[in-house]
């Protein structure tokens, strides 16, 4: 979401797959998170250490756990999609994922 900064998992989908609660080790109160509507929800933060994402893997993600509409589970904000070089093939219907550093040689 290019309008999200954080990444967000919904609450109930964090508790039902990793087993994160806010009163869970490691996760932190994080104040309200706003909706494109602007409704106001209570966040709370959890830093994976690694987390794949069809494919592609995150390290030390800190991610945002908050109640989303039903139709979403994760919310990928801009802080990790800086990382990523996206082509969008509409003729094939395909979206091509790469790190936006892949092929450059270390410095």
């Amino acid at each position: 979401d290019t309008g999200a900064t954080y990444s967000v998992i919904d609450s109930d989908h964090a508790k039902r797959r990793f087993g994160l609660t806010p009163n869970s080790p490691g996760v932190t109160a994080s104040g309200k998170l706003y909706s494109a509507a602007g409704e106001a929800m209570e966040s709370y933060t959890y830093t994976f250490k690694t987390l794949t994402i069809a494919g592609i893997k995150f390290e030390n993600i800190p991610v945002r756990l908050a109640k989303l509409d039903d139709t979403k589970q994760l919310l990928l904000g801009m802080n990790e999609l800086k990382h990523l070089r996206i082509y969008l093939a509409s003729r094939d219907g395909l979206i091509h994922i790469t790190a936006a550093d892949a092929g450059r040689a270390p410095q």
